[in-house]
């Protein structure tokens, strides 16, 4: 019934050995965008529960916490789909496009840790307030 299928006799081995190393890369790169994507999602979707959500409302069962992760999840996979068109058509490409990003991500952060390091009186606002300046410096230097 399946022979049809088959390659003519004897050159099955040479047809699966033609297809077989096709197949582990395919497998191979499929798992590590699987891997990537659920580390993200659930590191995305953790934030977002416990962080935003949790303090909102501290008397939250376990079982209501895990359904605001899940459409927590859903919300920012439909956004990551919406965003694909801009991603595509970047002038530069993806790797410009992921570096600009990183411009803006990396003045604030490094401004905060700088004088995270500097002044050991730094508090919770002046830590919001050295992200707002280090964000504003990675502007005005683009």
């Amino acid at each position: 019934m399946f022979a049809r299928f088959l390659p003519t006799e004897g050159r099955f081995f040479d047809f699966f050995i033609e297809h077989a190393g096709e197949a582990v890369l395919a497998t191979r790169e499929l798992a590590a965008l699987m891997s990537s994507l659920a580390g993200a999602f659930n590191a995305s979707s953790t934030l977002f529960t416990i962080d935003l959500y949790k303090k909102r409302n501290p008397n939250a069962s376990d079982s209501r916490l895990v359904w605001v992760g899940r459409v927590a999840t859903v919300v920012m996979t439909v956004i990551a789909l919406i965003w694909i068109p801009v991603i595509r058509n970047a002038p530069r490409g993806l790797y410009d496009y992921l570096q600009g990003i990183q411009g803006y991500l990396a003045p604030p952060i490094f401004f905060l840790f700088f004088l995270g390091v500097r002044w050991k009186r730094l508090n919770g606002p002046g830590c919001i307030a050295a992200l707002r300046v280090g964000f504003l410096t990675g502007l005005f230097l683009r």
